[in-house]
C-alpha cells in the first residue's frame, strides 16, 4: 500500500500541480524534490528513531501520516490559497515522513519477521507486492480520475492504508514476539 500510494502521487501529482495551480514542471519537481530531502532527513534520523518507537510503532505512524495526506487531497479544490497549502502540505507529508518513514520500518519489521525462513524467497514476496502496487494503483488512479474524480483515488489509497494498519494492529502482538520487540 504504500508503494501504490506513492505511485498514486506520481501518476496524479505533477498533473494536478499542473493543471489545477497552473505550476510548471520545473516548480512541480522542485516541490517533490524537497519532500525528497526532507525524506533523507527521516531517514537519516531513523536509527533513533526505531530505538524510541519500535518498528510497529513507526510502521502505525508513518502510514497514519500518509493516510492524513491523502486526506488533504480529498475533495481538494486549488480555487483558492488555502488549496495551494494543502498540496504542498499533502506532498512534504507524504514523501518526507509517511513513506520514508512508513516504508522502511515495513522492510526493517519484515527483514526481522524473515530471518526465520528463507531470505529471497520472502523478500521477493515483499519485493513483488511492492510492484504489484506500484501498477494496480496508478491504473486505479488514472481511471478513477478520467472516470469519477481525482478525490475517489486518494480515498481508496487512504482505504489501504488504514487495513495495512488494521493488519499491523491485529498481529502485533505474533510480531512483536517474532522480532523481540517490546511494547
Amino acid at each position: 500500500t504504500t508503494k501504490g500510494t506513492i505511485g498514486v502521487y506520481e501518476t496524479l501529482g505533477v498533473s494536478l500541480a499542473k493543471t489545477d495551480l497552473g505550476w510548471t514542471n520545473v516548480h512541480a519537481g522542485v516541490l517533490f524534490a524537497c519532500g525528497g530531502l526532507g525524506g533523507i532527513v527521516s531517514l537519516l534520523s531513523f536509527p533513533w528513531l526505531v530505538k524510541t518507537f519500535g518498528d510497529i510503532k513507526l510502521t502505525i505512524y508513518g502510514l497514519g501520516v500518509m493516510i492524513v495526506s491523502l486526506f488533504l487531497l480529498v475533495h481538494w479544490t486549488s480555487s483558492d490559497q488555502i488549496g495551494e497549502s494543502r498540496f504542498y502540505c499533502a506532498i512534504i507529508l507524504a514523501y518526507s515522513i509517511g513513506y520514508p518513514i512508513g516504508h522502511t520500518a515495513e522492510l526493517a519489521m519484515f527483514s526481522k519477521i524473515s530471518k526465520y525462513g528463507p531470505q529471497g524467497a520472502l523478500q521477493g514476496w515483499f519485493g513483488s507486492a511492492g510492484s504489484l502496487g506500484r501498477i494496480i494503483y496508478p491504473i486505479m488512479a488514472g481511471l478513477l480520475s478520467e472516470y469519477i474524480n481525482s478525490s475517489a483515488i486518494f480515498e481508496v489509497a487512504a482505504l489501504g492504508l488504514i487495513l495495512s494498519i488494521a493488519a499491523v494492529m491485529w498481529y502485533e502482538t505474533p510480531i512483536r514476539t517474532i522480532i523481540g520487540e517490546t511494547a
